[in-house]
């Protein structure tokens, strides 16, 4: 886990906080895909980017962090975030993430091999590069404010 702990106070710093993680945790897993199915090259990692962007900021932002807080809190789970939130937007991910770079909807096979593979390395990336890079750009804009 990331050693250092910050948490958004308010919408606009939530706002700040998930796009910076997002930007990161979308260019790793992109770049990791792409290269295990050896299609990654600029023009489909440029042209995948931003769709998969933006769908990852609002499923983060809108769906995962609201209901990831509401069954941890539910259940006195605090502690598990971090590995909630990793199954939830790897698992999702995994499925839609075929669909908007390439047009193929992968079958159950295929995800059942990819999602252990992608959870294992979104929890390593967001805990070692995209938490402490959102952290760090959260806290620059707090100064600059």
């Amino acid at each position: 886990m990331s050693n250092i702990h910050i948490k958004p106070e308010t919408k606009i710093e939530s706002v700040v906080f998930c796009l910076a993680n997002s930007f990161i945790m979308v260019i790793g897993m992109m770049t990791l895909n792409l290269w295990i199915h050896g299609a990654l090259n600029v023009a489909t990692f440029c042209g995948g980017f931003l769709p998969i962007y933006a769908f990852a900021v609002a499923l983060n932002f809108f769906i995962v962090v609201p209901m990831v807080q509401r069954v941890a809190v539910r259940f006195g789970i605090m502690r598990y975030i971090p590995f909630m939130m990793t199954a939830c937007m790897a698992g999702t991910m995994t499925f839609v993430a075929p669909i908007i770079e390439t047009g193929h909807m992968i079958n159950l096979v295929q995800y059942l091999i990819a999602f252990p593979r992608n959870y294992i390395a979104a929890f390593l990336l967001q805990n070692m590069l995209a938490m402490p890079f959102a952290v760090r750009t959260l806290l620059y804009i707090k100064r600059i404010a």
